[in-house]
This record gives C-alpha cells, structure tokens and sequence, in this order.
C-alpha cells in the first residue's frame, strides 16, 4: 500500500465526499461581473501603444506564457480599481469560457510578468480558501470533469458556457492531506515535462545557433552563385494544370503541401500523354522543390521512393550538379537563402518569390563534399533531437504527459473504486527519472 492509499483509508475510509463546485470555491467571478457592457466601455479603456498602470491578462498570454510581450494591452489605475473582483493578486485558476474552453490555467503573482494584474474578457476566474487551488487545477483537467464541462458548453459559433452552470458542476473532494498528496505525485510528472520542454527549447536554440555557425563557413572557401551549381525549373503556369485534366491515378502532381509537410499524399494525377508534355517539370529522386507562394522558401528533397510527377505552379525545382549535397543544400536554403527569400518577397497578401534569375545569382560557399556531408550530419542530429515524434526529446515529453493524464485520471478515481490501485513502484517511477537525469547532467559537468 503506497502512502496515498494509507491516507484514504486512515481519512476517509467509508469513501469520498462528491461535490459541487459551486460549494467548496469561494470565488467564481469574471470581467463582466463588474458592471452592464456600456459600463464597463465608460470605465475601462484599453492602452495599447503604451504602458499602464496594470497588465490586463488573457489567455492567450497565459498559453503563450508572456512571449508576445509586442501584444500585451494594459489599463489605467481607474480601471485597475474598477475591476477588482478580477485583480490577480493571489493564486487562483484562470478558465476560458468564452473560446478554448477546457484550457485550465493555474495563476500566481510571481509568474505575471507586471506588478498590477487584472484578469480580461471570456473567461472565468476560480479560488478557494477550503480547498488546494493546485488539487482544482488538476481535477478541472480530468477527463471525467471536462466530460462534464463539454456537456454544458455550447458548441453554436465560438464555445461558451456560463458560471451558473459551472458551480453546479461536482468532483471528489477527499480530505486536505489527501489533495496534497496527489497534487505532490501530479506536479513531479508536470516538473519533469516542464523540464524536458525547457531542455528542448534550449536545444532548438543550439540547433539555430549552430546551423548558422556551421553554415557561415571560413571566407576562404570559396563562393558559388547558385545558377552555376543547380538548374532551376519553375513549376508550369497554371492554364496548363486545369482540373478538368485531372485524373484518380497516373503520374502525381507535386503541390506546396509536399515541401511544406514533407509528405507522399497526392490529390491530383495526370495521365501519361499529359505527363510527355510537361517532361521537364518531372522530379526525380535528388531533386529539392520549394514553396514558391504564401508559406515559402519551405523544402523537400524528393526521396527514392516518390512517385513520379511533375511539379504544380507554386513549386520551384532545384537540381544540383555533382559538385553539391542536396541536403546540404536544403540546410542553407533553410538557414540562409528562405530568409533572404522572406525579405525580397513580392505581392500582397499572398507574397510570391523573386524571379529564377534573382535566386540564381544568390551566393552560397560550397567547401568539398567530405566537408558538406559532415555539416549534414551534424545538423541531422540536431534536426532528430529537437524535432523527431518517434524518438528524442519530443517523444519523451509525449510519453511524460501521457503518462501525467493517465496518473491524473487514475488518482481522481478513487471516489468510485475507493482504493488508487498503484504500487509504490508506479508513484516513485517518475521519481526514478528525474534523479537519473540529473545523475546524467552531474556526470557531464
């Protein structure tokens, strides 16, 4: 019987109190709940183009974490007052519950980044002085909870739903050593994705930093146009691709979802005299195309296995000579040229690339082979580390949040099962990790 279990059964051993959230949270409140709309627009003034007197916080800066600090909106000493059932000067949850609703976000002062706060508009804010604001925020994440949520939300035009129906919401309520309990099993798996998530942020920081180190090469090596070592085809104007030629199967039809997504779906086929007559947009195995219209300078290198096909219009194809590694080359295109491309990008809304003949007078330095293939294989396992689903970095912090819902679900079951059904082994594995982590970090410094 693990600790979590003995405290049930010494605190609560004929089960565990269900109820309603609208009874054990003394502070169910929100923006409007300071006055009529025409009262609150003659009370409170927005200031965007400066600083104020308080931060007026959203979600979208509770979800971005305070990094769009450009999109912060701030309001004067006067409103600040005004709205001071929604003042953010002690823990509490923050609940969309206008938009995203089911987000759950738990809020104290020091992680605000200006010293006076008030919460805005569409959403809900929740405190309570009986219970363990951090045992809420991981029970308003429980599938059994937010299947209560998704009942009263309304799903017509942007989802919604109301305080009323929120207080009448229920959940297990289990004495206060036993909420510190799970809280303290919970938060070392969201310490440990926490973690792992600041490590991947810093590794992709690394990555950048030495893709462009790597790809700043000595000014002696020398410099080539790109014209000179790539042919460059752009893709076929678009009356010779219309949808009516199009067919089930045949020869494939590249478009910018592939160099975007690099994948082998395919929506459109041509038939084999249609594909005779566009030979030269055909891609071979070798071959990098580029996003050429809205999301550009985004590559793909066509691997052994791709079908064969011809590029659409808002593709660029780019064959390289002997003389130079394509994926080389997708680094610097990536690290370097995607910029310039971004800068010198024409249209409006839409922006569109610079002519072949721009890009083929873009310089590029161009070492030997032995040398372009070892910056490949560096940048390669920068790339696997930071970006791989399967393996790396991101994998473990998918297989460390997984395993916190499946925690969070298990422990906030007990009401009905009145036992966790978990081994000492299951509550310490995390545990288990993070020392083995931090062995790691001390045997390498």
């Amino acid at each position: 019987m693990n600790k979590l279990d003995e405290l049930i059964a010494a605190l609560c051993p004929d089960g565990i109190d269900i109820k309603k959230v609208g009874d054990i949270c003394d502070t169910i409140t929100d923006y409007t709940a300071a006055g009529s709309f025409a009262d609150i627009a003659k009370n409170v003034k927005y200031i965007n183009d400066g600083v104020g007197y308080a931060q007026l916080i959203r979600t979208t800066d509770l979800k971005s974490a305070f990094k769009n600090i450009d999109k912060f909106i701030y309001v004067d000493e006067h409103a600040f007052n005004y709205l001071w059932r929604v003042n953010l000067d002690s823990e509490c949850l923050v609940l969309p519950n206008v938009g995203n609703c089911g987000e759950v976000y738990y809020v104290t002062p020091d992680i605000l980044p200006f010293s006076h706060n008030v919460l805005g508009p569409n959403s809900i804010l929740v405190k309570s002085s009986i219970i363990d604001n951090r045992y809420l925020f991981h029970a308003f994440q429980s599938k059994k909870f937010q299947k209560k949520l998704a009942k009263i939300t309304s799903t017509t035009g942007q989802t919604k739903f109301n305080k009323t129906n929120f207080k009448a919401l229920s959940l297990p309520v289990p004495p206060l050593e036993v909420q510190r309990e799970i809280v303290r099993v919970l938060d070392s798996f969201t310490l440990l994705t926490a973690e792992l998530t600041a490590e991947l942020t810093a590794r992709k920081k690394q990555y950048e930093f030495y893709g462009n180190r790597l790809l700043t090469l000595d000014s002696k090596i020398k410099k080539v146009q790109l014209g000179d070592v790539c042919t460059f085809v752009r893709g076929p104007f678009g009356g010779a691709l219309k949808k009516e030629i199009f067919q089930t199967e045949g020869y494939a039809v590249y478009e910018q979802q592939h160099a975007i997504y690099h994948n082998l779906d395919f929506r459109y086929y041509i038939d084999k005299n249609k594909f005779s007559e566009l030979k030269r947009f055909a891609v071979n195995s070798g071959d990098m195309i580029v996003s050429c219209s809205g999301t550009i300078g985004k590559t793909f290198v066509i691997p052994k296995n791709a079908p064969e096909g011809i590029i659409n219009q808002a593709l660029l194809k780019l064959t390289p000579n002997e003389k130079l590694n394509v994926f080389y080359l997708q680094y610097f295109f990536e690290n370097t040229i995607s910029k310039i491309l971004n800068e010198a990008a024409r249209g409006g809304a839409i922006k569109n690339v610079p002519s072949v003949n721009e890009l083929k007078a873009i310089e590029l330095p161009l070492p030997s082979l032995n040398v372009q293939q070892k910056l490949v294989d560096v940048l390669d396992n920068f790339e696997t580390i930071c970006n791989d689903l399967s393996i790396g970095l991101p994998a473990e912090i998918e297989a460390r949040q997984k395993q916190y819902e499946y925690y969070r679900d298990l422990l906030l079951t007990f009401a009905e099962t009145g036992s966790t059904i978990m081994t000492d082994r299951q509550t310490d594995r995390q545990t288990d990790r993070q020392t083995d982590r931090q062995t790691d970090r001390t045997e390498h410094n």
